[in-house]
């Protein structure tokens, strides 16, 4: 019996030492590398709950998408007076979106987010619709908004999954990047110079953070999105409900960056791939990489890729003519002729003769 109790306690052991993430603090929580969307942690990463101020990477997304950052707006009168963290903007008073922009990602400010709502929506309704659309644009499922700043409301929830599908799209915008990273800066608020200081702590506290979104409600709890770069691996850590979030997401990029490298998997020239051609002096055509393929590969698994390329090719073709792709979830790289392969001369029409005979007789 002692024995059995024995054996229990060591593999009990053994499972701690293979989680070592499962003591987070977050209710959920995820890692993701951002190039391919590889999953390196989770811990209930589809369960639906309360997002808090991370509702404003979407609102920032789409700002950036569908408006001009330099573009000056007017404030509205909907956008002025709401509780939480504010710019105390005045109905009427003049602004540019990039600072609207700073206001809602560094101070969180919610009455940034609803002036920036109508400016590129036309009210806030509109906005919260274009929301949802892009949400499910991006395969963000189990989301759904209520409100561009993300005070609670029914029915505005999200999961750490989806969460870092959006960090992945606002990561792909230089300006999020560049102001989401900045520790503290001063905007123009009509006639007001307003310093802002950035709510996000990991700029400062763990080496590679580069950007990143907070959020509180009594509701959701702390929330946190953030990024970091490590060898140029980029990682996107989520955590939901999580008290000690600035540890969790420490944590979460110590796992992710010790488990995914980025690989040199192919050289130039290295991979080689056959296609049939048709009408050519020769029967099959060989294409390769034409530039080095790096790719985030998780330890202990295969690189993950795939070869698109047409079943068969058509003759001309010249030496390094882009023919195919090889992709991954987030990037692609040409595949080019190796050798050019010139067109086979037409048959005479004896030779055509000749070949049907030869055809109908054997």
């Amino acid at each position: 019996m002692r024995g059995i109790k024995k054996w229990g306690l060591w593999l009990l052991c053994l499972w701690l030492a293979a989680c070592p993430a499962e003591g987070l603090s977050a209710r959920s929580a995820l890692v993701m590398e951002a190039q391919g969307g590889q999953v390196l942690f989770q811990l209930q990463p589809e369960e639906r709950l309360p997002m808090a101020s991370t509702t404003k990477l979407m609102t920032a997304l789409l700002v950036l998408r569908h408006g001009d950052p330099d573009q000056r707006v007017r404030v509205p009168a909907c956008a002025v007076g709401i509780e939480g963290s504010s710019l105390y903007l005045t109905e009427g008073e003049e602004i540019s979106l990039h600072d609207l922009l700073c206001a809602l990602l560094l101070r969180s400010a919610n009455d940034a987010a609803v002036a920036a709502a109508v400016a590129i929506g036309g009210d806030e309704a509109s906005f919260v619709a274009l929301m949802n659309a892009t949400a499910q644009e991006l395969g963000m499922h189990n989301t759904h908004y209520q409100n561009p700043h993300g005070l609670h409301a029914q029915g505005h929830y999200t999961t750490a999954y989806d969460l870092a599908l959006l960090m992945r799209a606002c990561c792909e915008e230089p300006i999020f990047l560049q102001i989401s990273g900045l520790e503290r800066c001063i905007v123009q608020a009509g006639e007001r110079g307003v310093p802002l200081v950035n709510h996000n702590k990991l700029l400062s506290l763990f080496p590679g953070v580069d950007s990143g979104k907070t959020g509180f409600t009594k509701a959701a709890g702390r929330c946190l999105v953030s990024s970091a770069v490590r060898d140029g691996l980029r990682l996107i850590a989520v955590t939901l409900n999580a008290p000690d979030d600035w540890n969790d997401h420490a944590e979460l990029y110590e796992l992710g960056f010790e488990q995914c490298r980025l690989t040199r998997v192919f050289e130039p020239g290295e991979l080689r791939i056959c296609v049939p051609v048709v009408g050519g002096v020769q029967a099959q055509a060989v294409l390769t990489n034409g530039e080095t393929v790096v790719l985030p590969v998780q330890k202990g698994k295969e690189p993950v890729y795939w070869v698109e390329a047409p079943p068969f090719l058509y003759a001309p073709l010249k030496r390094g003519q882009e023919v195919g792709r090889l992709r991954t979830a987030g990037e692609s790289w040409p595949l080019i002729a190796v050798e050019a392969v010139g067109r086979e001369a037409p048959l005479t029409f004896w030779e055509k003769i000749c070949h049907w005979l030869n055809d109908l007789f054997g």
